[in-house]
């Protein structure tokens, strides 16, 4: 709650979050001979409330008693805003292990929520994982003395993510009272056009399909592990295709982009034990991959622009990598006034009051070949939205990267190229 007391009138908000979350679950384990089974099984319920009022007036009575009891100006403001949702899942999951060599896991989730329509509120996120312990095969005892485990594994599964805000399906006529225009001595109550609403809103799901393989060495102490992944993340929360200001609306976002994911990770580590007290681990990580949008309704081809203060481009386009950076690209300076002429119209450029170009100006390259530079498409540059590092953890940590450009984050400039 917060309250200020400026020229002769007072002010209050308050704001409250109510969040309530409840996770139940229950377990089993059973071993029959070489055979173990493990089950679980559970649900989760997430409730959330806000609520926020806000409230002012003028007339203060007396100013060494900010007070709402003690105004009595006809002027005042009374507004109140909130939202609720709610999320309610079950889960469960099995292990099989055979011999502990063949190993299973089945994982399963059911959801459903409130932000969602009646028709699109639930969903089943399933996925299934495989690996085989070679390090116990009998054929492998030769490798005792040295190799402690090897373990390949693979696994695909799927998740849900709703984390939108509640009623982006309803459209909302949010009704105001006026705190800066008053007619016949008060503030007149207004109301808008409501919001317009996506045609479809339901989960974003990701899928991810991963190999990898775990080994350690010479008693442990040497330990490594890889892991080859692809995701696909299909209804990505975005907004919609680019609409002319003649609309009069904000794009709505809704499930409108997909979004494949590959890279990989290495992973080696050292472990020692120097007494029986102290011990030490040092470890290495390698990784890479790489994002492109696979799906997304952009006809004209409109290169992402940036967003003020914002590191989500306003639209995507098919083939995109997020991140990536449009730019110029030059080609030197101007030599001299031939050079000028046998070059393609780049007056797009501002270059002076008078807009001459000069030799000694940039020179800019001609992707396309029109004769013309502004701002159609043609080159992207820089950063693959991916992350490249290394890491050193030995009680402290720190990372490496490389081949990545980095954009600032409050002044993003994203320039048109020719």
């Amino acid at each position: 709650m917060t309250a200020t007391n400026t020229n002769n009138m007072l002010t209050r908000a308050t704001a409250v979050t109510q969040y309530y979350a409840a996770n139940l679950y229950a377990s089993a384990h059973k071993n029959f001979g070489d055979h173990a089974v493990q089950l679980l099984a559970g649900l989760n319920v997430e409730d959330q409330r806000f609520d926020s009022t806000y409230i002012q007036r003028d007339g203060i009575i007396d100013p060494t008693q900010p007070n709402l009891s003690l105004l009595n100006g006809t002027n005042y403001v009374l507004t109140a805003a909130g939202n609720e949702w709610s999320i309610f899942g079950i889960f469960f999951r099995g292990n099989y292990a055979y011999k502990d060599k063949y190993l299973v896991e089945i994982n399963g989730r059911y959801d459903g929520s409130s932000k969602f329509p009646s028709y699109s509120r639930f969903g089943f996120f399933p996925s299934i994982s495989a690996g085989w312990v070679i390090s116990k095969e009998n054929f492998m005892d030769g490798t005792a003395g040295w190799l402690n485990n090897l373990k390949l594994r693979a696994s695909v599964g799927s998740l849900g993510n709703g984390q939108i805000n509640p009623y982006l399906f309803n459209p909302i006529m949010s009704v105001r009272q006026s705190g800066g225009i008053s007619i016949n001595g008060g503030f007149p109550t207004y109301t808008s056009a409501p919001n317009v609403i996506p045609t479809g809103l339901t989960w974003e799901k990701s899928t991810t399909v991963d190999e990898g393989v775990d080994a350690s060495f010479l008693q442990n102490r040497l330990r490594i592990s890889f892991d080859y992944y692809v995701r696909y993340s299909t209804g990505n929360f975005t907004a919609g295709q680019p609409l002319p200001a003649v609309f009069g609306a904000a794009v709505p976002n809704g499930n409108n982009a997909n979004l494949r994911t590959s890279g990989w990770e290495f992973s080696p580590s050292w472990h020692s034990n120097i007494t029986k007290d102290l011990s030490f681990s040092v470890g290495l990580v390698l990784s890479d991959n790489t994002s492109e949008i696979t799906k997304f309704y952009n006809p004209s081809g409109i290169i992402p622009y940036s967003v003020p203060y914002s590191l989500t481009p306003a639209t995507y386009y098919k083939g995109m990598h997020p991140g990536e950076i449009w730019g110029f690209v030059t080609e030197g300076l101007f030599r001299d006034q031939q050079d000028i002429n046998s070059h393609a119209n780049q007056s797009y450029f501002t270059v002076s009051n008078s807009n001459v170009i000069l030799p000694g100006d940039i020179k800019f390259r001609d992707i396309n070949n029109k004769g013309v530079i502004n701002n159609g498409k043609g080159y992207a540059c820089g950063s693959r939205g991916s992350d490249d590092h290394r890491e050193f953890d030995a009680a402290v940590s720190f990372r490496l990267q490389s081949g990545r450009d980095v954009e600032g984050y409050f002044d993003r400039r994203v320039l048109p190229v020719a």
